[in-house]
Formats: structure tokens, C-alpha cells, sequence
């Protein structure tokens, strides 16, 4: 498996927390999960291109935002 390694650093502070226990008490991570990091993209995507949402049927959204396994 190929992999990209870079470092973030954010101006502002960060609320990365995970599912787990109760929502009331959440702990954020010490890191940025990669989800978060893909969902602004896809966000930012979607700004860009004046989307509401993203067609799952398109392969080119497939590709630049899916794992697609032929």
C-alpha cells in the first residue's frame, strides 16, 4: 500500500472527537482523523462546484472520493 505523509497544523483550535461513550463528556483526539480530513475536501468539493450533493454513480467521483475495488 502507497501512502502520503504530511503534517497539519490548524490556526484555530479543533474538535476531533470519536463516537464512543457519552456525547456530553467527549474528549477530542490528539489527532486529525482521516475522515475529517476527507469530509472537508468533499466539502470543499462540493462549494467549488456548486453541489448539493455528490452522485455516487459518477466514476469520476468514484475515483477521486471512493475506494473502488474492479
Amino acid at each position: 500500500m502507497k501512502a502520503i505523509t504530511f503534517s497539519l497544523h490548524t490556526k484555530q483550535p479543533l474538535l476531533a472527537t470519536s463516537f464512543q461513550g457519552d456525547p456530553n463528556s467527549d474528549v477530542s483526539c490528539s489527532y486529525i482523523p482521516g475522515s475529517m480530513i476527507r469530509g472537508a475536501i468533499i466539502g470543499r468539493y462540493l462549494k467549488h462546484h456548486n453541489l448539493s450533493e455528490l452522485d455516487l454513480e459518477n466514476e469520476e467521483i468514484q475515483s477521486l472520493f471512493l475506494i473502488v475495488k474492479k
